[in-house]
């Protein structure tokens, strides 16, 4: 757990969970490993050498460096030099996107051009902790060479071809910093700029692209994104996070209801935050009873239900009229009420861009208290990049059939 930051199980035999024992004189976590400093050296060398006359380098994270608790280390590597820095979409939030050089999510041929050109046409890629999967690569359409990639995993590194084993990625990226320091790199154009948060001016009828650009403008400084896989998950990637912000999302399994439970855990582990999820009807339904349990506890989320008449995520890739792709109508309002919740609650029904930026602002104004938003959408709008991320993911599916 503490090493390789994986799950483990803990188990106590039921004839002792009762027992008192000794308080302990000193930490009880294991020590940490010993770094090979040679192993080190070599690694840094290699890419010493790989860096040696690059123009662009660009920083691309994943999942790992957030569960390895790289966030500081990865600020203190993109401040060594003017490089560039994206994410798989399974590691956003685990850089500043406020920081200069943030060029946004990468999903290979399907991200918009400043991603793809930021990590594509880099000289030197350098990966933290972003294993390669079909989602967050637009169905494996990314590209970029092992000649020119520097790859941090944990306890594994690879600098090009040469391969390292038994490296601590904290190590790695701390050394890196060192080595990038001694790098003369040129500003690279649009360095500093930043990544706009989307907007959308006019129209009666509410769309993914209005609500995105409205949860964009409303989250607070250090607030916590949730979005549930599917349209909300990929519309999120879109919204660059606010200062100190953080996300939570799941590309990797896919377990659709997840989110509504996860925001209890975000809400209660960081109350100092306000937590925002963004959540499709469908997989609301599966764990809809997690209401009950933050009214319980006083937990003061904002949740926007995109009502959009079924799975349109599944829609969009198979069963367009499917049956099985519908759900039951419920009264998404009602539901604070009946698992419990108390009279301070909001509980609104959005179905134009205007009605959506007041409840917005009255969520603003009701910080201490849980708001839900049903926001009304048509049935087959999604965002651009599930969009186009579906219609690979068809092609490939009918090219395996």
């Amino acid at each position: 757990m503490v090493r390789q930051s994986r799950p483990v199980h803990l188990n106590l035999p039921t004839d002792v969970v009762l027992a008192r024992v000794p308080a302990p004189d000193e930490p009880l976590l294991a020590a940490a490993e010993p770094v090979d400093e040679g192993l080190l050296r070599d690694f840094l060398a290699s890419c010493a050498r790989m860096l040696d006359g690059a123009r662009s380098v660009t920083v691309l994270a994943g999942h790992e460096a957030e569960r390895h608790g790289l966030r500081g280390a990865l600020r203190e590597l993109l401040a060594a030099a003017p490089v560039r820095s994206a994410v798989f979409s399974s590691g956003k939030g685990v850089l500043d996107e406020t920081a200069a050089g943030f060029a946004g999510t990468y999903t290979g041929e399907i991200s918009d051009k400043r991603a793809r050109s930021a990590v594509e046409d880099a000289d030197c890629l350098i990966l933290v902790g972003a294993p390669v999967s079909d989602s967050v690569t637009g169905g494996f359409s990314h590209h970029f060479a092992p000649e020119r990639t520097i790859e941090l995993r944990p306890s594994r590194a690879a600098a090009g071809r040469a391969v390292y084993e038994g490296m601590g990625m904290a190590e790695a990226v701390g050394g890196l910093g060192e080595v990038l320091r001694g790098v003369r790199l040129p500003v690279p154009d649009g360095y500093g700029e930043g990544v706009a948060c989307p907007t959308v001016v006019g129209g009666d009828e509410l769309t993914q692209r209005h609500l995105w650009s409205a949860v964009g403008s409303f989250l607070p400084e250090g607030s916590v994104l949730v979005a549930e896989q599917g349209t909300a998950f990929y519309g999120a990637q879109e919204v660059p996070l606010p200062a100190d912000g953080r996300f939570v999302g799941q590309p990797l399994w896919g377990s659709i209801g997840y989110t509504l439970p996860a925001t209890l855990g975000t809400a209660l582990a960081a109350p100092e935050r306000r937590s925002v999820l963004v959540i499709g009807d469908g997989s609301l339904q599966l764990t809809a009873q997690e209401l009950g349990t933050m009214a319980r506890y006083g937990a003061a989320p904002v949740i926007v239900v995109v009502n959009n008449d079924g799975y349109t995520v599944e829609r969009a890739i198979h069963g367009a009229t499917a049956s099985y792709n519908d759900i039951a109508a419920w009264d998404y309002t009602a539901l604070p009420a009946a698992f419990g919740a108390g009279p301070g609650t909001v509980a609104v029904r959005m179905t134009t861009p205007a009605e959506l930026a007041d409840a917005l602002a009255l969520a603003a104004r009701t910080p201490h208290e849980l708001v839900l938003i049903e926001a009304v959408l048509p049935r087959e709008d999604a965002p651009e990049l599930l969009t186009a991320l579906a219609r690979r993911f068809a092609e490939q599916n009918a090219y395996g059939a």
